[in-house]
């Protein structure tokens, strides 16, 4: 951390870049060290016991604007964070990653409230989603983004009565489309695969039935498509599907149970979706707190990593189409 412009409690006088400085281990107070050593201890030290932390002087914001000035005129850009100067098309510092832009920079910046109401009571920007007391109403509102209101409802009334989270109506019907809706594509690929297989399955039942009936229309795929086959095609094509469904009782009954196992992963998913994104938000947010370089970048890192993507699940959802397009063309041949 940069402690320019900061001063020296103990002296008073502003740090210099060149300056030898050391921090105080308990509370992190910057000191010179001739200071340190004079004074034999932190200037802070009857402070300790309180939990006391130093944390950077706000800037006036005269010294915003001066610094906003210096930066128009420079081809150079001061992070408003650690004071590091970056090229001015930068987007991000190269040391903190804060964003540079201000006007972005707005846009990462969490409300001071966050004008979520439970029962008529508004939700603190510092109360907990969970029970373990890890991520705040602000982390969450950054992260999740889209739907935010409603899903740190729906945390928050599960933990003040010690449930499980809520229905997800949107999980049940999208499946594993909402979970890569929703970044979480360990769990989307698993039950991608799992609608895949009972897909497989379905089908090659009912090619098993309807078999002889679809190759008797490809071969006279003209014919069909142009209305023009005759009475002697058709009766034949109806004959076959007869014949299919006459001789293939078993293989009606496994579509059955098929469609209803389905249904009843898809009425799993929509039971569990909310628990498996809560936990989701818990590990991606620490992981986020480990790995951010600077305090002031941590909410940029917070709207990067979290929100909703509307692509990928799109680019997937071709992928599967093409993909039954060969295994149904492979049962063809």
């Amino acid at each position: 951390m940069r402690y320019e412009n900061e001063k020296c409690p103990h002296c008073g006088k502003a740090f210099a870049e060149s300056d030898d400085i050391v921090v105080c281990p308990e509370c992190a107070t910057p000191h010179h060290r001739d200071c340190y050593t004079e004074l034999g201890k932190c200037v802070n030290e009857h402070k300790h016991q309180d939990g006391f932390v130093w944390t950077k002087t706000e800037e006036k914001p005269e010294e915003k604007a001066e610094v906003a000035e210096e930066n128009e005129q420079s081809d150079f850009v001061k992070c408003p964070e650690c004071g590091t100067k970056n090229k001015k098309n930068a987007l991000v510092c190269a040391n903190c990653a804060t964003v540079l832009n201000p006007e972005i920079r707005q846009q990462f910046e969490p409300p001071e409230t966050s004008n979520i109401y439970i029962d008529g009571q508004p939700i603190s920007n510092g109360d907990f989603i969970d029970e373990e007391n890890t991520v705040t109403v602000k982390e969450a509102v950054c992260f999740i983004q889209k739907g935010k209101e409603s899903y740190i409802k729906t945390f928050i009334h599960a933990k003040l009565n010690k449930r499980k989270p809520k229905f997800n109506f949107f999980a049940f019907i999208f499946g594993a489309y909402w979970f890569f809706f929703r970044k979480m594509y360990k769990p989307g690929f698993a039950f991608a695969g799992i609608d895949l297989g009972i897909n497989i399955f379905s089908m090659s039942f009912s090619f098993k039935i309807f078999g002889d009936a679809m190759r008797l229309m490809m071969e006279h795929a003209t014919e069909f498509t142009q209305g023009t086959a005759d009475a002697e095609l058709i009766n034949q094509w109806y004959a076959l599907i007869e014949t299919g469904i006459h001789n293939n009782r078993t293989a009606l009954i496994m579509i059955s149970v098929l469609n209803l196992v389905s249904l009843l992963v898809h009425v799993f998913i929509g039971f569990k979706a909310n628990g498996y994104y809560l936990n989701f938000i818990k590990d991606s947010i620490g992981k986020i707190k480990n790995v951010t370089p600077h305090p002031g970048a941590y909410y940029t890192y917070l709207y990067a990593k979290g929100g909703v993507s509307f692509l990928n699940p799109v680019l997937i959802s071709i992928a599967i189409y093409y993909l039954n397009e060969m295994i149904l063309s492979y049962a063809f041949m």
